[in-house]
């Protein structure tokens, strides 16, 4: 699945099975996932606003958990709704803490107020919660996480966080 808020170049269409046009609705991209998803495999939530730093810890889980679906979102909104339509098929949900997303978008927050929703209002979620921020996070604003790495993080972290909440399959 190719996403762009650039239109794609005409031979793009070689690289992916299906392009999403930024700012995106999320009935497509939930489709578009759907599709993606491997029957019996579950998936990282992967939640970050920014492109670079996504595509690079994306590539890192895909190395270190490759029986797990990487599902990148860019914006709380989208968060929220795909952890609604998918909450028995996530392992995990691995967030930036400050999400800041385009004008005239409505996604942008604190990745603790998904963590909190996701207590709040999916029971049936039963993966980990683990965010990484910059900042250290008051004490109301962590106690929504399993764990919470700091920024910059590597890869040592994040395979910690692998082995911590992901079940080898």
């Amino acid at each position: 699945v190719g996403m762009s808020s650039l239109p794609f170049p005409p031979d793009s269409e070689l690289l992916f099975d299906q392009f999403i046009q930024k700012p995106i609705s999320i009935t497509p991209f939930k489709e578009a996932v759907k599709c993606h998803l491997v029957p019996g495999k579950s998936v990282i939530l992967y939640v970050e606003d920014d492109e670079d730093i996504a595509f690079l810890v994306q590539e890192t889980f895909s190395e270190l958990a490759p029986h797990y679906t990487v599902v990148h979102v860019n914006n709380l909104a989208d968060a929220k709704e795909f952890a609604r339509a998918y909450a028995r098929k996530i392992g995990l949900i691995f967030t930036d803490e400050n999400i800041h997303t385009a004008p005239n978008s409505h996604g942008g927050g604190l990745g603790s107020d998904l963590a909190a929703y996701v207590r709040s209002h999916l029971p049936q979620y039963a993966g980990g919660l683990v965010s990484y921020s910059a900042k250290e996070l008051p004490a109301d604003r962590r106690s929504f996480f399993d764990k919470i790495c700091n920024k910059p993080i590597d890869v040592h972290q994040l395979g910690e966080v692998v082995t911590a909440y992901l079940p080898k399959k």
